[in-house]
This record gives structure tokens, C-alpha cells and sequence, in this order.
């Protein structure tokens, strides 16, 4: 009974390990994308050929960062398709702008764990963004959903999170009708961290 108890303990305390291994540090967090945030990607400037991605924090609404993808853009609206692959273990989300096909984003979905962004490789941190003095207007975000995704609720903090931003006033003006688009990216599923969570928009003016 003894060895069996034993062994039993090791196992339990093994399998903490190992899960401790694939999740994010508490002092990583709030990150967008621990090892590879806030590094110097392009800067994010506005273009109407350009799909802008922005990060925020899922439990403060705060605004973590983002950046800039080109796209051959025609007459076809702004549209997002989505390649979700469930996390039985290992999983993972990518966007592409529909129209195009361009790759916008691709991250990991870690079951019991902690995933990370693969595509692009970093994100410009919220320093490297200007702001203007007053909100040129909220932009109407469309929730994206998905498998193991929150219905949109706590879209109006997350529009005011990136009201200011000088990219985001400058596409709804070119396009103010246009859609944007916000999606939860719950990176660690299962006993998830939603301090590990944050939102995705997809804005192209």
C-alpha cells in the first residue's frame, strides 16, 4: 500500500511539472506574446492596403499591442475566414483575409497549457503607436466566433481600448462602414487561464 501510495504522489507531482512546463509564467502575464512581444516589428502606419491587427487584454482591456499586414485589396469587402484546429492536445487558430488569402494571424491552442503566436513573429508594443488627443469615434465591433470562443460580450471595452489610436481614427474614416472584426484568442484551454486571454482585431479602412 505504501509503494502504491508512493508512487502515486510522484506521478501526481510529475504530471504538475509537466503542465507548469507548457503554461504561461505569471510573471509573463498580461502578454501578448511572451517571448515574442514587444520586440521591433515594421511600425504600424496606416494604408488602405492594409489589414490592421490589434491586441487586447482579455481580463483588463488592455491594449497590448499590434500590427500591420499588406493585402492586394479589390472591390470585395473586408472579410475573414478562419482554419481552427480543436485542441485535443495541441491545437491552433490562423486567419486569412478572405478576399486575398493573405495570411493575417496564427497562434497555438494548448489543452492544459499555454499557446503562443506563430504568425507573424512579434508584435510592435503599445509605445510604438500614436495616439490622438480624442477618440475620432468607437469602432463597431463584429464578433468572430469560433469552437471554444465567448460570444462577444465586453466588445464596447474593447473598442474604447483602441478608440484613440491614430490607425484606428485614420481606417474609419477612409471607411467607416467597414467591418471590424474581434476574436477571442483563448490560447490555454481546458483548466484555461483567462488572465492568458486576449482579443483580436481585425481592421482593414
Amino acid at each position: 500500500m505504501k509503494k502504491f501510495t508512493v508512487f502515486t504522489y510522484a506521478a501526481a507531482l510529475l504530471g504538475a511539472l509537466c503542465i507548469g512546463f507548457v503554461s504561461c509564467n505569471d510573471e509573463d502575464q498580461p502578454r501578448a506574446n511572451d517571448d515574442n512581444y514587444g520586440t521591433d516589428p515594421a511600425p504600424v502606419n496606416y494604408s488602405p492596403n492594409n489589414v490592421v491587427v490589434l491586441a487586447v487584454d482579455y481580463t483588463t482591456n488592455a491594449f497590448l499591442g499590434g500590427y500591420t499586414i499588406p493585402v492586394e485589396k479589390g472591390d470585395a469587402p473586408f472579410e475573414l475566414s478562419m482554419d481552427y484546429v480543436s485542441p485535443g492536445d495541441f491545437g491552433s487558430v490562423t486567419f486569412y483575409d478572405e478576399a486575398s488569402g493573405t495570411k493575417l494571424f496564427a497562434g497555438d491552442i494548448i489543452w492544459m497549457g499555454c499557446g503562443k503566436m506563430t504568425y507573424p513573429e512579434a508584435m510592435l508594443a503599445p509605445g510604438g503607436f500614436a495616439y490622438a488627443k480624442k477618440a475620432a469615434g468607437m469602432p463597431r465591433l463584429t464578433h468572430y466566433g469560433g469552437d471554444w470562443n465567448y460570444e462577444g460580450s465586453g466588445l464596447t471595452a474593447v473598442s474604447n481600448a483602441i478608440s484613440r489610436l491614430e490607425v484606428v481614427g485614420q481606417a474609419l474614416e477612409n471607411a467607416p462602414d467597414a467591418l471590424v472584426y474581434a476574436y477571442l484568442y483563448a490560447r490555454s484551454v481546458g483548466m484555461g487561464n483567462p488572465a492568458e486571454w486576449y482579443w483580436l482585431v481585425f481592421i482593414r479602412g
